[in-house]
């Protein structure tokens, strides 16, 4: 059954096989998706293994509403790309 839900069993493409995962480096990630974007279920994926993983740090979720993949580059001057920014800033800023 393993290997019909992961078939690669690559580490990158299925953190949640990765038993180090707990161990990563680093005290907080975030993770910012698109509300349309085709990958958004990966990034919400990671967000919940990396909760569950008992990694020690802090996990941040930003999602941009009606959006897709990588519109801060195809349209920079977006009105959404202004609060996906201030979420990065924010959170670098974090204590």
């Amino acid at each position: 059954m393993i290997d019909y839900m992961y078939p690669t069993k690559d580490r990158i493409m299925y953190p949640e096989l990765d038993p180090n995962l707990s161990k990563m480096v680093g005290k907080k990630v975030l993770v910012c998706v698109a509300e349309k974007d085709w990958l958004k279920d990966r990034g919400v994926g990671y967000c919940e293994t990396l909760r569950k993983s008992g990694w020690n740090g802090s996990v941040g979720y930003f999602e941009s509403e009606e959006e897709g993949h990588a519109f801060f580059l195809w349209n920079p001057s977006s009105d959404k790309v202004v609060p996906l920014m201030k979420a990065m800033v924010d959170f670098i800023n974090q204590n």
